[in-house]
């Protein structure tokens, strides 16, 4: 893949232009968006190419990364050049299914992309999903693409609701942890500035230490747990006030929407 058009230069858009132009400065990325001021962003942005309408970027590039909105995608492949059945796409659209880009596109090479909203710093978590059979220069290609916005992991189709539920929607519950420590240390007397700063770190340094040992969180929780100590006493009040049945619902329900929205 030497070249890569980006269909939507919003948000995540953005995200995966950044990235990929840090990961690999030597591609060509050409980029239409119907807002004038975001073409103009993506050529400050990424040194992409802005391009007057979808004709031209389908007739530009073989591999489009479509990020549109969902309910915008069916107008934006619309385009005949793009239901020519020759094109490859990565969709990072929630919700739009493999089949149903088939059906927009008329193609076989299909990958969908789940990422987060640190895509925009090259940290998310970036599952990707393809159909059976999916060529394998293509989906080298993919994942090449999603590792620009973090860590891809390839996964069945079947489990992107799952994903969305623990990733997708997950970081919303980590900003929600981060805020109650936040909320907590100022219950306690520390300025919430200060407070946050210190939750953050926490997060940082929890997330390191598990991560390098790589142990199971039990096993990492036994060695800051002392008989009687403050930590166990913590501990206990999470577990009374039904912390892990409540984090494990907040993924269901978000699971659960987001295959609502695939029916």
């Amino acid at each position: 893949m030497n070249t890569l058009g980006i269909l939507g230069f919003g948000n995540m858009g953005e995200a995966f232009g950044a990235g990929l132009r840090r990961a690999e400065p030597e591609l060509s990325l050409i980029v239409y968006d119907p807002l004038p001021q975001r073409n103009a962003a993506a050529a400050e942005i990424c040194s992409a190419t802005p391009v007057s309408s979808p004709d031209e970027l389908a007739r530009a590039a073989d591999t489009i990364l479509l990020a549109v909105k969902p309910q915008e995608m069916g107008r934006a492949l619309s385009v005949p050049d793009f239901q020519d059945g020759k094109h490859r796409f990565i969709s990072i659209a929630a919700g739009v299914s493999l089949q149903k880009l088939g059906e927009l596109t008329g193609s076989g090479d299909l990958c969908r992309l789940m990422p987060n909203l640190a895509a925009r710093q090259g940290q998310a978590l970036v599952a990707a999903a393809f159909p059976d059979g999916i060529e394998e220069g293509f989906r080298e290609d993919a994942l090449r693409v999603a590792g620009a916005a973090g860590r891809a992991l390839e996964i069945k189709e079947e489990l992107m609701p799952a994903i969305i539920g623990l990733s997708g929607s997950g970081i919303a519950f980590v900003f929600s942890f981060i805020h109650a420590l936040a909320l907590a240390g100022t219950d306690e007397g520390i300025r919430y500035p200060d407070s946050l700063d210190a939750a953050l770190q926490t997060l940082r340094g929890a997330a390191a230490a598990l991560e390098d040992s790589g142990d199971h969180p039990e096993a990492m929780l036994s060695r800051v747990i002392s008989p009687g100590g403050t930590t166990i006493r913590g501990v206990r009040a999470l577990a009374e006030e039904g912390f892990t049945a409540s984090v494990m619902h907040a993924v269901r329900e978000s699971a659960a929407r987001a295959r609502e929205m695939e029916g």
